[in-house]
């Protein structure tokens, strides 16, 4: 089963049954329920990932909650300058994902939220970055608290509730899933450990009182529980684009019978890089013009690596320029994601053992993983390739690779898009991944390839001479536009101080 048809799966749940009116006290809770059977489905159809023991989870729980601590004591006191602290005033809250950060010259930046808190920086304005997970980024661009101790510890209380508390709406719920591993016992857990958290992110923002709220990957349960309290507090909160969307993502489209207020587990608008992913949030937002909306925002990021005007662009740019071997006929890098069948990487693997040897590849992993590099390495010598580079390509950003390389080949990264801007073709290497990126695929920008042997073709046909062109996404003015609408009364006030 293709990821295309998990959800349209769901989408025939939609159809068939009334979704839009399970609920618990009071809060229409299919949006949770959507992502968890997607990814539940996914997992088990797609990654055909077995269930790991109870053992087995307890034990992966410990480690993480342990190395959470330790690393973001670690991080805390290191770069004690740049804690942020909770009970101040701010104009805006931030919640990161805690991954989509990129090192520049030593410094951590926030790929999504750094431009925004810049142009609150010029303004004089106050901010409040919260930062999940337990990688920690150390020093900080911008000041931040790092909070996964804190969401751990309340999902483990969270886990020894008994029941839910308030009214409780799901006419046939167990029935009209049956069949999939939902239920409404697992349903009430999943809810217990997503209000607890909304509970202490709405203590968070009640005392900010911020005008405006920013999320990264909403659909995560914490991502949720953050837009949850959102809208009990009426603070409007914007997802950012991070990566993919389009009609085949579960959380950006074909959402069906939304109700006449939306959903309160979904952001009010979606600022996202262009047209593309802005028609399929309209495809299915009749009330766009008061609830999810969606913004076209550009990407910031993507369009300061274009321009290559701030030092530390020109600076990286170059150490990706030295990187590159003289007699490199092609450079071709391949970004790795996590999660996938180990098949994937060993495919990979195959095609650039019968490759050419004037081709160089750069394999870069996902943030997730990338703070343990043992396992590609030793897949690497057990494939005994030499033509290959792992740290550098991993540790620069991303873009300035882009600037360098001829090809980048991958399963389904949401980088194709990004390597469009920089006219750079792709080698998407899995079904799935072609159904994601059929207009990439259309236009000539991207091709697939899912055999070893046809990605050493498809590497081979690219490159060199590729017809691709790169539409400007303009992102600094459409970025300040949102921000002008987002931000009036912040505007106003910085312009009667301007001498």
């Amino acid at each position: 089963m293709r990821s295309s048809e998990i959800l349209d799966s769901l989408v025939d749940i939609e159809k068939r049954h009334p979704v839009a009116d399970w609920r618990i006290a009071g809060v229409r809770v299919w949006p949770l329920v959507r992502v968890w059977l997607y990814n539940d489905l996914f997992n088990s159809a797609v990654l055909q990932d077995a269930a790991p023991s109870s053992t087995s989870r307890h034990m992966t729980r410990v480690q993480r909650l342990i190395r959470a601590r330790l690393r973001v004591a670690t991080a805390s006191w290191r770069d004690r300058k740049a804690n942020a602290q909770l009970g101040s005033p701010a104009d805006a809250v931030f919640y990161s994902d805690g991954v989509s950060f990129v090192k520049v010259e030593g410094v951590w930046y926030d790929k999504l939220f750094d431009p925004i808190i810049g142009w609150l920086r010029q303004r004089d304005a106050r901010f409040l970055l919260l930062t999940p997970m337990t990688e920690a980024h150390h020093p900080r661009r911008s000041a931040s608290r790092f909070i996964q101790p804190r969401l751990d510890a309340i999902k483990v209380c969270a886990a020894l509730r008994r029941g839910v508390a308030g009214e409780v709406n799901l006419p046939g719920f167990d029935a009209q899933l049956s069949g999939t591993r939902m239920n409404a016992a697992l349903l009430f857990r999943l809810w217990n450990r997503l209000t607890a958290l909304s509970d202490y992110f709405e203590r968070v923002l009640s005392a900010a009182a911020p005008v405006r709220a920013f999320v990264n990957t909403y659909y995560s349960i914490e991502g949720m529980a953050f837009v949850l309290a959102c809208r009990r507090l009426r603070v409007p909160v914007a997802d950012l684009q991070h990566g993919l969307q389009g009609d085949h993502h579960v959380a950006y489209g074909r959402w069906l019978n939304l109700p006449n207020n939306g959903y309160e587990l979904l952001p009010d608008e979606f600022w996202v890089w262009g047209e593309l992913e802005r028609r399929a949030i309209d495809d299915w937002t009749p009330y766009r013009r008061t609830y999810h909306q969606p913004v076209i925002t550009g990407n910031a990021w993507l369009e300061l690596w274009r321009s290559e005007s701030d030092p530390f662009v020109h600076h990286a740019v170059s150490e990706a320029r030295r990187m590159r071997r003289a007699d490199a006929r092609r450079c071709v890098l391949v970004t790795l994601q996590w999660g996938l069948p180990e098949e994937e990487t060993l495919k990979l693997l195959r095609a650039i053992r019968m490759a050419p040897d004037d081709i160089q590849w750069w394999l870069r992993l996902h943030p997730l993983v990338a703070h343990d590099r043992r396992p590609i390495r030793s897949l690497i010598e057990q494939y005994g390739l030499r033509n290959v580079q792992i740290d550098g390509p991993t540790d620069l950003p991303l873009h300035a690779l882009l600037k360098i390389i001829d090809v980048h080949v991958t399963h389904s990264s949401s980088t194709v898009i990004e390597a469009c801007e920089f006219a750079v073709p792709s080698v998407v290497t899995s079904q799935d991944g072609a159904q994601f990126f059929q207009e990439q695929i259309a236009a000539g920008v991207a091709t697939v390839a899912t055999t070893d042997h046809e990605i050493v073709a498809a590497v081979n046909a690219l490159g060199t001479g590729t017809n691709v062109h790169s539409t400007p996404l303009s992102a600094r003015g459409c970025l300040e536009q949102a921000l002008f609408r987002a931000f009036p009364d912040l505007c106003a006030r910085h312009e009667r101080v301007l001498p």
